[in-house]
């Protein structure tokens, strides 16, 4: 027996030894499963690349591409993406679907396939195919690459604050040059709803009489940052109806987290590229 007690010893390190390098095996694997667990939440565009000659390129981020690119998972296969495209001047959300394939470590979202590359608790790379130049913004039959890094949840881009509903506060009308207050003949009830899946609602209510309008898109063009329309200094904010035939597209200015205020088109003054002296009218819309 004590002849034998060497080589059971080591057999059992032998044992142990393969047991801790399976553990090592598992725990470097770069893929965190399962996926669809550990991809839920936020995240953020970091780097993007294009295989050149079987070489992976970083991409140019010239100015005027899109920035902002925050994609949020959420359980039962719903994405919400929230794009702030600087070529384009505007921000706007999109409501999408996803599912994973765990076997072979593809994600499918809207019907378009990413190959999952790497998943830590921090960080996602994925590649893709056609890619697009972010040059001239077009699609090439190039394989791309992105890595994104997880971000807290509460770091929102600008539709991202919109994104509830909102009870009007004040009116103002256009008189001899200056936005005066207006408190005659309010709606009993006002509101507008702004939801995360890009759609719209408009309510107002004079005593029994009611209207409401569903709005199928919403988008805010950043025109401020260059002066604004009419060097203004606001941006604006555009509604399309279901019909396509009812649009709307207004002055847009968030004025903090809780307060925004829309300076409607019929205060514009499109020959002198400016504001009414007199007529047009402004509303201030607060959080509820």
């Amino acid at each position: 027996m004590k002849r034998q007690l060497p080589a059971l010893l080591l057999l059992a390190a032998a044992i142990v030894g393969a047991a801790t390098l399976c553990g090592c095996s598992d725990s470097d694997n770069p893929i965190k499963k399962p996926i669809a667990e550990h991809i839920l939440g936020k995240w953020e565009e970091v780097e993007t690349y294009t295989k050149i000659d079987g070489e992976w390129v970083k991409d140019k981020s010239p100015e005027g591409f899109a920035e902002n690119d925050h994609y949020r998972f959420l359980p039962g296969g719903k994405l919400i993406r929230s794009i702030e495209d600087i070529k384009r001047s505007m921000v706007y959300l999109m409501n999408n679907e996803w599912s994973v394939n765990e076997s072979n470590h593809t994600m499918t979202v809207n019907e378009y396939e990413y190959t999952i590359l790497r998943l830590t608790d921090e960080e996602w790379e994925f590649s893709y195919e056609p890619s697009i130049d972010k040059e001239t913004g077009e699609m090439v039959e190039q394989e791309g690459k992105a890595i994104y890094r997880r971000i807290d949840e509460s770091k929102k881009c600008l539709v991202e604050k919109m994104v509830g509903k909102w009870k009007l506060s004040k009116r103002y009308v256009r008189k001899d040059g200056e936005w005066v207050e207006d408190t005659q003949d309010l709606p009993d009830e006002c509101w507008r709803e702004y939801t995360e899946e890009g759609t719209s609602i408009h309510y107002s209510r004079m005593g029994s009489e009611e209207k409401k309008t569903d709005y199928k898109a919403w988008y805010i063009f950043l025109y401020a940052r260059t002066g604004g329309i009419f060097g203004l200094g606001t941006d604006m904010i555009y509604h399309l109806h279901e019909d396509k035939q009812l649009i709307t597209f207004d002055g847009f200015q968030m004025d903090d987290d809780n307060t925004f205020s829309i300076t409607y088109s019929n205060s514009f003054d499109f020959d002198e590229e400016g504001l009414k002296e007199n007529g047009g009218s402004k509303e201030v819309f607060v959080r509820e």
